[in-house]
């Protein structure tokens, strides 16, 4: 998915979440389309703790 010559990136956002006596979490969302074949949608959202 991180191949621009692949992948036609869509949509990309990065959210901070404070959570009250933990560390704070990120969460990440990308989307994008195969250049290939445009029908075919890839989504994936990763989220990471302890910055």
């Amino acid at each position: 998915m991180t191949d621009p010559n692949t992948v036609l990136i869509t949509a990309f956002t990065v959210e901070r979440r404070d959570i009250t006596g933990f560390s704070p979490v990120l969460m990440l969302h990308l989307r994008g389309a195969s250049k290939a074949e445009p029908q075919t949608v890839i989504d994936a959202q990763y989220s990471v703790t302890g910055i």
